[in-house]
């Protein structure tokens, strides 16, 4: 029994230009935001030669599906995203951001709640210690009329005096 192997050869249509530089802005876009060098992503995803990776960045060379999901999982993107058929995920420091963003408009809610509850009663005791102190104030004034009156009897009556005295003396002096 012989075995006999068939080969067959698929040749793939040449890729749109302006999709292999699509393709190569994402990847340069996502090296940029890892904060890697061509020179250390080449090293990373086992590239022989880094000016392999500028040719790709650049729509000049295509890149293969094992070299392409390298570098998603490198940069932390989807293929996805990398095919223009997703949305780019979002970065770690993204996430933190939003949750961030929603952390903030609760606690701002919740501080605006609080200040509500601590506000009101502190209103009601504002008012209760502001009708005390109209209270008081009237009741001093009050005590102030009282006064006034009563040092003006004492006045008139020191005024009686003092002119019962003078109409005294002169009768005395006669006799």
């Amino acid at each position: 029994m012989t075995a006999t192997t068939a080969h067959v050869t698929v040749s793939a249509p040449a890729p749109n230009p302006t999709v292999l530089q699509e393709l190569g802005g994402k990847l340069r876009q996502g090296r940029l935001r890892a904060g890697l060098t061509q020179d250390q992503v080449a090293a990373r995803i086992g590239l022989a030669r880094p000016a392999a990776l500028s040719e790709v960045e650049h729509g000049k060379r295509r890149v293969d599906c094992f070299e392409l999901a390298a570098l998603a999982a490198l940069y932390g993107e989807t293929l996805e995203h990398l095919l223009g058929i997703g949305p780019r995920p979002l970065s770690q420091t993204e996430r933190l951001l939003a949750r961030l963003e929603t952390m903030t408009g609760d606690l701002a809610g919740y501080v605006e709640q609080r200040a509500r509850e601590v506000a009101e009663p502190v209103m009601e005791l504002a008012e209760r210690t502001a009708a005390r102190a109209v209270a008081v104030a009237e009741g001093e004034r009050d005590r102030e009329r009282d006064l006034v009156a009563e040092l003006r009897l004492q006045l008139e009556a020191a005024h009686r005096r003092e002119s019962a005295l003078r109409h005294a003396r002169p009768a005395a002096v006669q006799s």
